[in-house]
This record gives C-alpha cells, structure tokens and sequence, in this order.
C-alpha cells in the first residue's frame, strides 16, 4: 500500500471511530431522548439558529479577511472559511486548514493565504479564552452561594488555564515553526520543488506574522474584534438553544458557555471531535452539575446546525476560480568578480 493510500485509510478509520462514537453516545442517553429533545425545535427556532450561524461564520470570515489583506472579497472569503470548516468537521487533523489555503492562494497568493491562516488560529485561541473568562466570570458574581458559587469559581480557574493554549501558541510562532517545518520537509526530500525558495517564504511568514502587531495594528485589532462579535453571537445562540431545550436561563447559559468553550479546548487533541465534543460536554455538563444529556444535545444540535450552514458553501468553494497575481520575486544579488 502507498503512503497516499495508507493516509485515506487512516483517515477513513479515524471518522468511522468517530461515527462509532457519536453512536455510543447516543445510544447511552437513549434514542427515544435525543428524539424528544429535536423535536422541540421547532422551524422558525430552527430558521434561527441557522441565521445566527451564517451571522457568527460572517463575522469569523471578516477576521480571516483582515488577516489575509487586500484581494480577499467578502463573499469569496465567507464561502471559503465555511467551506474549511465543514471540510474539519470530516476530515481529521485540521485537514479544512489546508483546503482554505489551497482556495485562498487562488485570491491573495500563498504567502498572504498562509499568513492569514496562521493569525487567525493564533488569535482564535486568544478570543476564546477571553470569552470563556467573562462568561465564567459573570456566572460566579451572580452565583447564589454554596455548589453553584464553587463550580463557577473552579470555571473562572479552568478559564484561566485555557490562555495557556494561546501562550503555547506564541511561543511556537516566536520559535519560527514555518521555517523549521519547512526544512524538516527539506531533510526528509518531501520538498522537491525549490526547497531553498520554500524555505525563504516560510521564514518570511514566520517574520510577518511575528511582527504582525506593531506593522499592522489596525488589521491586528480588526482581526481580534470581529472574532470577539462572533463569539458574542455564538453565545447568544447558545442561550437562546438552551432556551428552547428547556435547560435554563441566562445563568445556564454562562455557566454552559464556559463549559463549551472548555470542551473545546479538551477536545483539541484528537483528531476528529464527532463523537468526542458529545462525549466530552456529557462528562463536563455533569461535573459542573448541569444536565449531561443538554451538553450532549448542545454539541449535537449546532453540530448539525454547522453542517447545513457550512455544508451549502462546499459546492460553492469549490467553483472559486480565479487567477492568482504573481508574486514578486526577490532582485537577484549581483555576482562577486574575482579580482
């Protein structure tokens, strides 16, 4: 078997083991459950979540676009982000990152679609934990005293950990992990196409994104604000869900919020989450003292609420055709004569 086969199959294994999972979980808090909680969802609550989705991946798309600088349209850019998000949904190992760079070289060229990419997971990670902290933060000032205060208070800890990931973060994009990568690829002859020059444009990410704060600060903060409007919206969403599931009011909402955005976070190390954000917000929701099967259905829901959202830009994504400007090359440097 190839190296391209063996990597489908494992691929392949990795999203039946998911399915096999989603299933498990399903299984456990009973099918006849899952069914009574769909079901009070009704169509305009459904029309809803679906229109705050395209508003929350709008306002994620226009971070992206300010990463990506200038050639990025707003519609092409909304398409292609929804289009990679659907593709990690199925594709393990963060394989939709890798589809919005190929689509995104087609608008800006490799090196902005690569740069972009980089910013906006690494502020991704900043925007979420901040998120998390307010919203842990909130539901411990209104707790009524004695379990609810405590989980709250352990929520407002676990929040704090969470900037940990963007720390780590940082601290590879300060270690220059473009170009190392690109020379590890060099050394195992998996870049045969002009290794050096590859090299050179790794390094040259590594600097723009490294400098990224002080060059482009207007873009930097656009990038931070519309990724904090989306989480503003996708807590909304998330209150108005537990809403029509009847599991709470606002403080449930802040006190799931936290435990979502914490999941998330768990969650990042496997490389397919179907079946593992279920299975993880039903361990989470019951530690916090919440309803497990709500945290299973929660994932569950907007799950399938990203899959209609994000599913319907695919197509569409794939259909982007347009010619990427050439890049300019750098001056060759003068030959020394021998004296």
């Amino acid at each position: 078997m190839t190296g391209g086969k063996r990597r489908t199959a494992a691929k392949i294994a990795v999203l039946a083991l998911a399915f096999s999972l989603l299933g498990y979980v399903m299984w456990r808090i009973g099918w006849d459950e899952v069914v009574r909680y769909i079901t009070r969802i009704g169509p305009l609550a459904a029309i809803g979540l679906i229109a705050a989705g395209y508003l929350e991946n709008f306002c994620d798309a226009q971070a992206l676009r300010a990463g990506l600088g200038a050639g990025a349209g707003r519609l092409k850019t909304l398409v292609i982000n929804q289009a990679g998000a659907f593709v990690n949904t199925f594709v393990p190992f963060e394989g939709g990152e890798v589809f919005k760079a190929t689509l995104l070289r087609k608008l800006v060229g490799g090196k902005s679609a690569f740069t972009g990419i980089i910013l906006w997971n690494y502020l991704a990670k900043l925007t979420k934990s901040i998120a998390i902290l307010v919203t842990s933060c909130a539901a411990w000032l209104i707790a009524e005293g004695g379990e609810a205060e405590s989980i709250a208070g352990l929520l407002v800890l676990l929040s704090v950990v969470s900037f940990s990931m963007f720390l780590l973060f940082k601290l590879v994009l300060m270690l220059g992990l473009t170009e190392k990568i690109a020379r590890i690829l060099v050394r195992l002859h998996l870049l045969r196409r002009s290794p050096e020059e590859l090299v050179a444009k790794a390094r040259e990410i590594d600097q723009t994104v490294r400098h990224f704060y002080t060059r482009e600060r207007g873009r930097y903060f656009a990038i931070v604000g519309y990724q904090l409007a989306a989480r503003v919206v996708n807590f909304f969403t998330l209150w108005f869900l537990i809403a029509i599931l009847g599991g709470g009011g606002f403080r449930e909402a802040l006190v799931a919020y936290s435990t979502f955005g914490l999941t998330t976070f768990i969650t990042l190390a496997f490389p397919n989450r179907i079946g593992v954000d279920e299975g993880a917000g039903y361990v989470v929701f019951k530690l916090v003292g919440l309803d497990p099967t709500l945290g299973v259905m929660l994932q569950f829901v907007v799950r399938l609420r990203n899959v209609v959202t994000n599913g319907t830009a695919l197509p569409i994504a794939l259909g982007l055709e347009r010619k990427v400007p050439a890049e300019p090359e750098a001056p060759a440097e003068p030959e020394e004569k021998a004296p």
